[in-house]
């Protein structure tokens, strides 16, 4: 599935007409025609008026190459006044470009002449080339001559603080000592007069391009136009100013502490034309186009997962791409993006999702950063973790804000939102976040997709979240699930005893793979192997973590869905094997037991509500063969399985409820392995309730949850014995917290 790395795209403006992929290039010959054909021989100003990202250099570049591809193509200057320091410096480049374009452009001859040129030039017809060089040169030479005059101006003009352009002339002619010594001889009215007269012997236009003028400060800009306006309006030179009109406006008015910097702006351009808005489709068609060639190999061929991935790819950029790509620099960055973020990623991510999220980036940062911070608490939660109440609530309001306040949504159906939001990230409704459902988010797990906890981190940070469980790491155990049971039993036990750095165990991430319909592609073996790598490491999980809400262990929960999966995928026999084996042999008695305290509940045999047969794990055969398993493995017992049984009271609750008047057995089995004083303590612990009152959590000692199993008065009395008499430090401390923990017992 790997592609070929692309390298970023610098957001380079398209060259020429074969690059136009928004039809630009017809309306960019349009407009040179009208530049080379209408403009009026006494200079001219065009605007060139676009937004940020709406393709104005593009445009610029193809008007050039219709300019150069027409009759009489005129001169083109590319003037970049941000590489400009000073203002005199704006002047002498602007000069020195017109001045080489004239120089490559022919003059036409005066037949009549004035008497000056007369006297110059000794006009004589049968010597108009001699006399069109000559032209040529006496037009580098005024240039020269009055670009010199208003570069010292300008100086002048910085020195008095004063705007040098439109106001050179009378700077010059102030009256000053030196200023006048400076000035002898012709005016800068006069020098240009004779520049006018010069240039419109010209034989073709010269037209210069000052791009990006919404990117200078202010007072550049202001410094630009003014330059424009009052020193350069020269026959046959037109101006092409490229702008966003709003940024411009903006800027002259804060430069020229004016209320109107559009009204100034008119001023200087005489014409305006505005960069055509993309058509949506063309803009998706691009992007789709853009998508298609930088992922070929997983795109390309015809398989049904590619169809799909396809189809959802299509319904992403109509949809959130209709909203987010509103100019050629939007796909640009959005593909990017893609390169930047998707791209090393690939294999552990949903491409759709990806594209989806990078969208969303481009437009909204703030719902970008809702989703990761979302999702950051969605696998906290996978993995038993809680969100107050109020925590739900303000993320749910924000979320809200977001999309209310969001102008480019164009959509004011909130509720709308919500449901787009939905198809991505789980537990998300009109109403409220969080709801998460199991289902749901091992759908998203087996996917790779942005709502898995165990992938969503390659969405944003191009790892894999903390603690997870990587795909090789995953298919490896699958591996030895199919060839070699007892290994993946020892890399299933050796994950339920690794701590993830956010919460849980890494076995976790194992059986969030593992849940809905995941193990529908796997053959009867291979769920036979991962059902007993489960079933030997539960327990083990459990002692890991330690109890968590309510006093559950609620990795086992997620076990029982996966076993209940796996079972599905069985035939009645595969079933009753798998289920006679891990009952009667697998390590985690005290997994076990939980799921079988289920069944005699869901059965009927113990209480008064049986379940529907639809709703049991086991059937009525296979629950009679592992009553008489487990029973088996409660009577034999001894004090080591009791150590590493998590919730090893349970055992005794479960024996009880399924065989009604064993009460004398069990309490003779309890006696049997409390008769060491260690052996004892392990037990009582294993009793300990749960209670949470205003946040703070404890574990209680009740004597109506105990008092049936062992004698609680014979209990008490031997605690003090034991905290009177022990000289084991350890064992004190536990002595006393079992202590307290029967005062707690007496307090509920």
């Amino acid at each position: 599935m790997g592609e070929t790395p692309q390298p970023l795209d610098g957001d380079r403006p398209i060259q020429k007409a074969s690059e136009d992929a928004l039809g630009f290039a017809s309306a960019a010959r349009h407009v040179a025609s009208a530049i080379v054909e209408a403009a009026p021989p006494d200079g001219f100003v065009v605007g060139i008026e676009g937004e940020w990202g709406s393709g104005k250099s593009s445009f610029i570049n193809l008007l050039a190459e219709a300019l150069a591809a027409g009759g009489n193509a005129p001169q083109v200057v590319r003037f970049l006044p941000w590489l400009i320091g000073s203002r005199h410096g704006l002047l002498k480049e602007m000069f020195l470009e017109i001045a080489k374009a004239a120089l490559r452009i022919e003059v036409k001859p005066d037949e009549a002449g004035s008497a000056v040129e007369r006297g110059i030039f000794g006009w004589r017809k049968n010597k108009r080339v001699g006399e069109r060089e000559a032209r040529r040169k006496r037009i580098g030479e005024l240039l020269g001559k009055y670009s010199s005059r208003l570069i010292a101006a300008a100086k002048v003009a910085e020195a008095f603080g004063t705007p040098w352009a439109g106001n050179a002339s009378r700077v010059l002619e102030s009256g000053a000592g030196e200023l006048n010594k400076w000035a002898a001889g012709a005016s800068l009215d006069s020098d240009k007069a004779q520049l006018d007269s010069e240039l419109r012997f010209l034989t073709k236009k010269i037209v210069v391009f000052i791009d990006d003028l919404d990117r200078l400060e202010p007072a550049e800009a202001c410094e630009v136009l003014r330059l424009v306006r009052a020193v350069a309006d020269f026959p046959n030179v037109i101006y092409v100013l490229c702008y966003s009109r709003a940024i411009v406006a903006r800027n002259l008015a804060a430069a020229l502490k004016i209320e109107d910097g559009a009204a100034f702006l008119e001023k200087i351009v005489q014409v305006t034309y505005s960069i055509p808005s993309p058509e949506a489709f063309d803009l998706r068609s691009m992007f789709r186009q853009e998508v298609t060639s930088l992922y070929p190999n997983l795109l390309a061929n015809d398989e049904p997962a590619t169809r799909r991935l396809r189809d959802r790819l299509a319904s992403v950029i109509d949809s959130e791409g209709g909203r987010t790509l509103r100019t050629p620099r939007d796909v640009v960055r959005t593909v990017n993006a893609l390169r930047f973020h998707a791209t090393p990623v690939l294999e552990q991510i949903d491409l759709a999702d990806m594209v989806w999220l990078q969208l969303i980036r481009i437009r909204c940062t703030a719902l970008h950063q809702w989703i990761e911070s979302y999702m950051v608490s969605v696998a906290a939660l996978s993995q038993g973790a809680q969100v107050a109440s109020g925590g739900r609530d303000a993320d749910f309001a924000r979320l809200k804000d977001i999309l209310e306040g969001e102008d480019k949504w164009e959509a004011h159906d909130t509720n709308t939102r919500f449901y787009d939001l939905s198809e991505y990230l789980p537990g998300i409704e009109t109403d409220k976040v969080y709801n998460l459902s199991t289902h749901e988010v091992a759908q998203a797990v087996a996917a790779r997709r942005l709502g898995s906890p165990q992938h969503y981190r390659y969405y944003f940070a191009l790892t894999a979240p903390k603690g997870a469980v990587t795909d090789v790491q995953f298919q490896s155990f699958i591996e030895k699930a199919e060839t070699a049971p007892g290994e993946a039993a020892e890399l299933f036990r050796s994950l339920a005893r690794t701590v993830r750095s956010p919460g849980g165990v890494m076995a976790s991430a194992i059986l969030d793979r593992l849940q809905g319909k995941a193990m529908d592609q796997f053959e009867p073996h291979v769920v036979r192997g991962l059902m007993q790598a489960i079933a030997h490491g539960m327990d083990d999980a459990a002692l890991t973590i330690g109890k968590g809400d309510w006093g559950r262990y609620w990795i086992w929960n997620d076990a029982g869905r996966v076993l209940k999966a796996g079972l599905q995928v069985l035939n009645s026999d595969q079933r009753s094997e798998l289920v006679r084996e891990l009952f009667a042999n697998a390590d985690s008695l005290g997994w076990l037991t939980d799921l079988f305290r289920g069944e005699v509940f869901a059965h009927g045999v113990y209480g008064d509500k049986p379940q529907p047969e639809k709703e049991w794990l086991l059937s009525a055969g296979e629950y009679e063969v592992v009553s008489d398993a487990l029973l088996a493995r409660y009577r034999a017992m001894t004090p080591e399985v009791m150590k590493r049984t998590p919730n090893v009271h349970a055992t005794f609750y479960a024996w009880h409820q399924s065989r009604p008047g064993s009460e004398d057995e069990i309490r003779g089995k309890i006696a049997e392995l409390s008769r060491d004083d260690s052996d004892f303590l392990v037990m009582l612990e294993s009793m300990r309730s749960w209670r949470a009152v205003n946040g703070a959590v404890s574990y209680p000692l009740r004597k109506s949850e105990l008092d049936w199993l062992l004698n609680f008065d014979e209990v008490e009395s031997r605690l003090k014995r034991l905290a009177a008499g022990s000289e084991d430090l350890d064992k004190a401390r536990r002595v006393a917290d079992l202590i307290n923990a029967i005062a707690l017992g007496q307090d509920d």
